[in-house]
């Protein structure tokens, strides 16, 4: 779009989504639960086998899952840095 991220990634927006996707999640979560109780359990292995995928891949590319660690990590600073600038302004 065309306005700037920095000046709309503010702690309100970000503490909304979070809700939001927490209410989200939550409520999936608990009515997949209730049809199905099996699921909490296939969801469990399906995360117990994306987690070796992951360390399996970090593994055998250790070079680059760190470059990619760093340059989301990088990311992830300078974003934070623009949220902690809007909340010093307002107050």
């Amino acid at each position: 779009g065309t306005y700037p991220s920095q000046k709309a990634l503010n702690a309100t927006f970000i503490l909304k989504s979070l809700i939001h996707g927490g209410k989200d999640i939550a409520s999936k979560t608990i009515t997949d639960l209730i049809n199905n109780p099996v699921s909490i359990i296939e969801s469990g292995l399906a995360f117990s086998q994306t987690t070796l995928q992951v360390l399996e891949e970090v593994k055998n590319y250790p070079r680059e899952q760190v470059g990619w660690i760093m340059n989301t990590a990088g990311k992830t600073i300078t974003v934070a840095g623009h949220v902690l600038k809007n909340i010093i302004k307002r107050n």
